[in-house]
Order: structure tokens, then sequence, then C-alpha cells
């Protein structure tokens, strides 16, 4: 099993040893033309995955034998350092939850969160969930949806 402290080395190292993929803000990626330092070969790889393969990230990367070493090491570290049991391209069939006035990237976030949560409180026989600070409930009513846990 590893330690707090392992985890935040490797976490640390992980991020130092990518630093230059993600040091400059987003909005710089054209206007410093950055892309031209992404390596040719994961160009070239890039632009064979299909749009289904696309979808599986970071599987679609890790199974191809074809995927740059780099790159495929990148996702492989992400998988294994990733707080969350599965992939956010996995499938989650879950129940639909009726959410007003929320966006479908806020409520994909806030389904995920409760992924995350629903075994947490399973484990530690949780029952009890208090919403503070989200504004207009809409985790606690995902969580009392899908979990039948009763909030404040």
């Amino acid at each position: 099993m590893i330690t707090c402290f392992q985890m935040e080395e490797e976490l640390v190292s992980f991020l130092h040893s990518r630093q230059s993929w993600f040091s400059e803000p987003n909005s710089d990626f054209f206007r410093k033309r950055l892309y031209e330092r992404v390596p040719k070969e994961m160009v070239a790889f890039t632009k064979t995955v299909n749009f289904q393969d696309m979808k599986r990230i970071p599987e679609c990367y890790t199974e191809r034998e074809d995927c740059p070493t780099d790159l495929r090491l990148f996702f492989k570290d992400c998988s294994r350092l990733s707080i969350l049991n599965e992939p956010t391209s996995s499938d989650l069939r879950q129940r639909k939850c009726v959410i007003k006035g929320v966006k479908p990237k806020k409520a994909y976030e806030i389904s995920r969160f409760v992924e995350f949560l629903q075994p947490l409180c399973a484990k530690h026989g949780v029952t009890r969930i208090v919403d503070i600070g989200c504004g207009v409930g809409v985790q606690l009513q995902r969580i009392r949806l899908q979990a039948c846990r009763s909030g404040v």
C-alpha cells in the first residue's frame, strides 16, 4: 500500500517530468505556437486514432502498440495516479437525474463526483451528506437520487 507521502512524491515527479506539456495557459497554445513543441510521432499517431477510440482515452493509447512510448507512459501514469477508480470515458449507466439550470459540463462533473463519493460512503457507513456551497443543492439532489442517501 502506498502512503500519502509516497503518492505526493510520485505526483510531483510526474508533474515535473511533464511540465513542458502544460506549463503554459491554454490560451497560449495557438498564440505562441506551442503545438510546434508536440513531438511529430505523437501528432502522427493521434491522426490514426478514430472517434470511437478517442472516446476511450486513456485505454486507446495504452492498448495500441503503435502508440509512441512517451505518450503511452504518460497515460499509464495518469491512470495509476488518478484518484478515480474508472477513467472518465467509462460507461456509467446512471439513472437519469433531472437537474435544472445546470450546464452539461457541470452536470457531468457532479455525476463523476457522486461516483467517487458513493463507494466511500458505503465503505465508511456514511448515511448523511451535507451539501455546502453548491448554490442550488444539485450535488445533494444527485446523491439522494443515485445512492438513496438522506441529506440535510
